[in-house]
């Protein structure tokens, strides 16, 4: 057991400097041309000195303090933006996780209690095709037919999350 745990952790922290490596040189270490507009606001928050130094203090910021920068489109907190926008996505993760076990509960034991009949080969072409759809597409498409034909999604252009800041 504690070997697993011990290599969970080495894992973790091999894929955390890895993935902060790629993202510091992506962001911080590439030489830019200077431009206007956005990448002239990035320009202020590009490192001094060496790039080893540069990426120290990166990671050094982000371990002790939990300091993830500031928006690049309106020079937020990225901490703060991640806060508010928790409550929202743990209510889409809620209600995947119910939608998913609404859905593969019953399948799950047709398939079981009636090996290959009729509804088990249907479930089983539902899950392939829930498992093959690009997202993106089978997202757009859930939203069309649930929205259009089905009413259960609000009207175009309603704003139920934050009708204050998105001007709804």
């Amino acid at each position: 057991m504690g070997r697993y745990v011990l290599w969970q952790l080495s894992s973790f922290v091999l894929l955390f400097l890895a993935v902060t490596l790629l993202v510091f040189i992506t962001f911080f270490a590439l030489p830019r041309q200077p431009q206007t507009g956005l990448r002239a606001r990035t320009q202020a928050s590009r490192i001094h000195g060496s790039v080893t130094t540069g990426y120290v203090d990166y990671v050094w910021a982000i371990v002790r303090h939990g300091n993830l920068g500031n928006s690049y489109v309106d020079r937020a907190d990225v901490r703060t933006k991640l806060i508010h926008a928790a409550p929202v996505t743990l209510s889409l993760l809620l209600g995947g996780i119910a939608v998913w076990l609404v859905l593969a509960v019953p399948l799950g034991l047709i398939a079981a209690l009636r090996p290959r009949s009729f509804l088990d080969r249907a479930g089983n072409m539902f899950v392939l095709i829930g498992l093959c759809a690009q997202p993106l597409w089978l997202g757009l498409v859930l939203s069309y037919v649930f929205g259009r034909y089905l009413h259960v999604l609000p009207p175009a252009g309603y704003c139920a999350i934050d009708k204050a800041s998105t001007g709804c």
